[in-house]
């Protein structure tokens, strides 16, 4: 992969982007995004990480300043907090992610990330092996569902309410999903 000058000013544009962003923003992101850019070097892979968001944060924001400002987003937190429940919702995207402990990839981590027909984010993790921790079954199963495609979120239990980004999410467990249409 070769680095473009273009790259390097979009790098350095987040990263004084990131230098002035205001100390009282009630946002944990911003506020490590800021101590990160203060820094000379960085030293391990979580900082790594988060350097790299910095410019898509950077990127999201740009035309407005970072004032911690909720975007205008029609998502709203569905639900009570542990109550079970059945949804209707479209597969926006799926975030996946390397699991792993100390010594080995362990297996991958699927984030969905779906839509309700109100327009409301609904979040749901499935391993494509168990997590640790958790005794190996013949028939563990968790799929890795497909983007775009209208899923019936069978029993799913409501884990929690967050909030990423200025985007209310809620956070699903222990769901049963069918494919509704192709």
């Amino acid at each position: 992969m070769l680095i473009e000058d273009e790259d390097v000013a979009l790098a350095r544009a987040a990263i004084t982007w990131a230098q002035k962003i205001p100390n009282n923003i009630s946002n944990d992101d911003f506020d490590k995004l800021r101590i990160l850019a203060q820094l000379t070097w960085i030293f391990r892979s979580e900082q790594i990480d988060l350097a790299a968001s910095m410019v898509v944060a950077y990127q999201e924001t740009m035309g407005r300043a970072p004032t911690g400002e909720r975007r205008s987003d029609p998502s709203r937190h569905v639900g009570i907090i542990g109550q079970r429940g059945d949804f209707i919702a479209t597969v926006d995207r799926i975030i996946d992610v390397e699991t792993r402990d100390q010594y080995r990839v362990t297996g991958t981590k699927h984030v969905h990330l779906f839509r309700d027909p109100a327009g409301n984010v609904l979040k749901w993790t499935a391993y494509s092996e168990p997590p640790i921790g958790v005794i190996q079954r013949l028939t563990w199963r968790s799929p890795r569902l497909i983007e775009g495609q209208v899923y019936e979120l069978r029993d799913a239990r409501i884990f929690m309410h967050e909030d990423w980004r200025g985007v209310r999410q809620t956070v699903l467990a222990k769901c049963s999903p069918r494919l509704v249409r192709r």
